[in-house]
């Protein structure tokens, strides 16, 4: 079995951030605030700037160690402050088109640039311009992808002509598989490239931290799940790194290892590949019983030997066992059909016994799927990482509207926002909702606390935006009756 050990893995993978990364940075298109929200949504208050984004290839390592290249996108505020840098890793994609470098997929590091930070999204190995097959939730080359594209952002900011620039602040973040991602990139930088970075912030949402536990009962379990395709690819990806099998029938039953090898040879998607499994396990075994395409020799030997190949690939990728030293949140919804919930409540009680200083794992809905807590939690990400984040202009004078403070937070009568600032005019103090709709709005002066009455709100997540002086600050509060 070809095990990379990660001692040997982290000695190739030194070489390799250590030498120049960059390899081309491609202008691909500046985005208006408005622009932005009106292909994406986004509420115009939420953003602080518009983005210049870039397709970057660069060097990394491929799964043996060996030098490779990779591809992502580089998104940078177009004004020239001095921003925080943020990895964002992206969810499962459904082929190599479908990435953050062809403006494809999971968009969300590009709107996080319009917040006020310089994004980094890498496309992963086997994904984009990288060749070969993608290693799906393997924890070392997402690390590594996402690493070596932080060191070719830093080198991009540094050529001529950009007039953005990066502070010391290093935000993560991800979604789904991107969760894992985060994750993995989180304890790799804390573990090994603390002279490089350091971590300002995380926040993993609804990711498969538990291969070994929380995912692996997903896939042993008898019951129906509507995500099949998501199996056949972990085990595509572990083979190719742990090399566990001869061919795809030594894990699948032969209808469903045809369909299998038509995604392994890129000649349908991700997403082709569920329905060709979902329509094939409805006509035989009456339902969406994925554990049933499996062999059932192989089944046997997963469930009764702790050592066999599949266990340990999925024990080696488990990123929940360490101990996060900056502040991280784990947000999830308990309805999630894809990732269950138990993948963050594992993670945070082992992350705290481990020592973890400033970790929850927060539920943001009951009843919300995987789809729809998408939203909520970069909601609650973006208002997570605003108690961190910094913005100055070029001569280090704070570029946004600084010295704000909301009390209480959460509130339930009243909230007052009070900034100091030698600046005597009145400034103008909004809530919105998280659709982006505005409910209230006043004049306030600055060095007063300004009380505003949200008795008439309900429950959830607002935001408040007070603007003075042409500049803005926005942070969230919480309401609660």
């Amino acid at each position: 079995m070809k095990k990379i050990t990660f001692t040997l893995f982290l000695l190739s993978y030194f070489f390799t951030a250590n030498a120049q990364t960059l390899i081309n940075a491609e202008f691909i298109d500046n985005l208006t605030t408005f622009e932005i929200e009106i292909q994406y949504g986004v509420p115009g208050f939420l953003m602080n700037n518009g983005v210049n984004i870039y397709k970057v290839t660069y060097n990394t390592p491929d799964i043996d160690g060996n030098n490779s290249v990779a591809s992502g996108l580089v998104a940078i505020p177009d004004t020239d402050s001095r921003y925080p840098l943020l990895c964002y890793q992206h969810g499962t994609v459904g082929s190599r088109e479908e990435v953050p470098s062809n403006l494809a997929g999971d968009p969300l590091g590009l709107i996080f640039a319009s917040f006020g930070y310089v994004t980094s999204s890498a496309d992963f190995l086997g994904l984009g311009d990288s060749p070969g097959t993608h290693p799906y939730v393997h924890a070392a080359t997402e690390a590594s992808a996402a690493i070596d594209l932080l060191f070719a952002t830093r080198e991009l900011i540094e050529q001529e002509g950009q007039t953005a620039k990066l502070n010391d602040q290093l935000f993560i973040a991800g979604y789904s598989q991107g969760g894992h991602a985060a994750a993995a990139v989180h304890r790799e930088i804390q573990e090994n490239f603390a002279d490089e970075f350091t971590v300002t912030a995380s926040a993993p949402m609804s990711g498969p931290y538990s291969m070994s536990g929380a995912m692996r009962d997903l896939i042993l379990d008898d019951s129906e799940y509507f995500s099949t395709a998501y199996i056949p690819n972990t085990m595509l990806s572990f083979n190719a790194v742990y090399d566990i099998a001869d061919s795809t029938e030594d894990f699948f039953k032969p209808e469903y290892a045809v369909k299998v090898d038509l995604f392994a040879a890129e000649e349908i998607t991700l997403w082709e590949l569920e329905v060709e499994l979902q329509t094939l396990l409805q006509a035989n075994e009456g339902g969406s019983y994925p554990k049933r395409m499996l062999q059932d020799t192989l089944v046997a030997a997963i469930e009764s030997n702790p050592n066999h190949p599949v266990n340990l690939a999925l024990e080696d990728n488990d990123v929940f066992d360490w101990a996060p030293q900056a502040p991280t949140r784990l947000y999830y919804c308990m309805g999630d059909d894809q990732v269950p919930f138990m993948n963050s409540v594992i993670a945070e009680e082992a992350m705290n016994a481990a020592g973890a200083p400033d970790l929850e794992a927060l539920n943001l809905n009951d009843n919300f799927t995987h789809g729809q807590c998408v939203s909520p939690a970069i909601q609650a990400a973006r208002a997570f990482f605003l108690q961190f984040q910094q913005v100055t202009s070029v001569n280090d004078e704070f570029a946004s509207l600084a010295n704000v403070s909301i009390s209480p937070n959460p509130a339930t009568d009243f909230v007052q926002v009070n900034w100091i600032s030698t600046d005597t005019n009145k400034g103008n103090i909004a809530i919105y909702n998280t659709a982006g709709e505005l409910l209230t709005s006043v004049k306030a002066n600055a060095n007063d606390a300004n009380t505003i009455d949200v008795r008439n709100l309900s429950e959830g997540l607002y935001w408040i935006v007070t603007e003075a002086a042409g500049k803005k600050n926005v942070q969230s509060v919480i309401i609660r009756q």
